[in-house]
């Protein structure tokens, strides 16, 4: 048996003010590539498949578009579940429509897909709470699932009880009584969750996938993920991961784009494990996807630096860091946005080490002469006698809220 292990697709996401649709369009075909040059038996989407619980029109089309070529209109099973970004009622609105291509999803921790089959050779032969055992068309074994869709409080709800109301151990219980239904049976079993999980250590999570503690879910201690499986397939982490000392693959595939500067630089991939028989250790292969635009942070000490860095990398988008020893003009500024369209943010810096300091004006002039002064300097042009009018009114009125502040303070002392 072959698995495909995708997941964090993030359809709809903004970096900034530019959509990523279209990457992600390129990025799902490049994936529907991969599917049908390897021919895995089975896709394992591992959770946030939206960016956003309400996503584009666009966004759901493409991921309707993508499903249907990726199980090749029910040829090839297609297993997904519902990430922290992803609306649990809305990835099981459509779940009967879905299952006549071979697709099956999970909402909610607590899923249980309804048993049957369509001409394909896909069968679902039994399912119980978070569970699912398939038949597929080319191979010999079942193949049972674990559904570990995101889980927090709210989408624990029926799973609560007064005794309990520890989301980790709830999982644990849920998984570890499941675990009875495919235990000392021959086949092919599989763990697919969304959320962080830890082994000695709690992975980094990256920029926008920040765990709501109120109300959300922590880290998931590995060990809560029954021993008798033959592969874990993860998601939420957006950097691929596979953890060390653990008696099977447990991994995160991570997401197909780089979608904060935080992930700048790192390679995407999917994963392809492939199985000979039941019992036998997976064979992973990482595929490395090529789609999309890099993620850069550039750095510069002066906005020329900086224009002659932006047109080396013009196929990228930039997080210019630029660091000055004076301000930086409007004129500059529009000069940079000009000279690159993949300017994501522009983050200052002063650095005063070689800085001429200006002198201090003299105190002892008055304001309205410091303001004619201050606009002359700037607009280069003496301020017109209406508008120095208007800001000795401003002044005055000023001044007079002051003290009228000033006498209510010693008034109440």
């Amino acid at each position: 048996m072959k698995i495909l292990h995708t997941a964090d697709w993030h359809l709809g996401k903004w970096l900034g003010s530019i959509s990523r649709l279209p990457e992600q369009k390129e990025v799902l075909e490049e994936l529907c590539s991969i599917v049908e040059q390897e021919t895995p038996d089975i896709v394992l989407i591992a959770g946030d498949i939206y960016d956003q619980i309400n996503p584009p029109v666009e966004a759901v089309y493409l991921l309707h578009q993508t499903l249907m070529k990726m199980s090749a209109n029910g040829k090839r099973a297609i297993i997904i579940i519902a990430g922290n970004h992803d609306s649990p009622e809305r990835i099981e609105a459509i779940e009967p429509l879905l299952f006549e291509s071979g697709i099956i999803v999970a909402g909610w921790p607590y899923s249980s897909p309804a048993c049957y089959s369509i001409p394909s050779g896909i069968s679902i032969i039994s399912s119980a709470q978070g569970f699912v055992e398939l038949q597929l068309p080319n191979c010999k074994y079942p193949v049972r699932i674990l559904l570990g869709a995101y889980a927090n409080t709210l989408r624990c709800t029926p799973l609560l009880s007064p005794e309990n109301q520890d989301i980790q151990l709830i999982l644990k219980n849920l998984w570890n009584n499941t675990k009875s239904l495919f235990q000392n049976k021959e086949g092919f079993n599989l763990f697919i969750g969304h959320g962080l999980f830890m082994g000695s250590t709690i992975p980094e999570e990256d920029e926008g996938e920040r765990s709501v503690m109120v109300g959300g879910a922590q880290a998931i201690p590995l060990s809560y993920i029954p021993e008798c499986l033959d592969y874990a397939a993860l998601g939420h982490i957006h950097k691929p991961l596979k953890f060390d000392n653990v008696s099977f693959p447990i991994v995160y595939s991570g997401s197909p784009l780089c979608y904060s500067m935080a992930e700048a630089g790192q390679k995407k991939h999917i994963v392809m494990a492939e199985f000979v028989s039941p019992g036998e250790t997976a064979v992973l292969q990482y595929i490395e996807l090529s789609k999309g635009k890099p993620l850069l942070k550039v750095y510069a000490h002066s906005v020329q630096d900086a224009l002659n860095r932006l047109s080396t990398c013009q196929d990228s988008y930039v997080e210019l860091h630029l660091i000055l020893s004076n301000h930086m003009s409007i004129e500059e500024k529009n000069s940079l946005y000009e000279a690159h369209d993949g300017i994501i943010d522009i983050l200052l810096k002063m650095d005063l080490s070689n800085a001429v300091i200006e002198s201090m004006p003299d105190m002892t002039i008055s304001i309205s002469e410091l303001f004619k002064s201050f606009y002359k300097d700037k607009k280069g042009i003496d301020p017109s006698f209406e508008m120095v009018q208007l800001f000795n009114e401003v002044l005055n009125n000023t001044n007079n809220q002051i003290e009228l502040s000033s006498g209510e303070i010693k008034d109440e002392a």
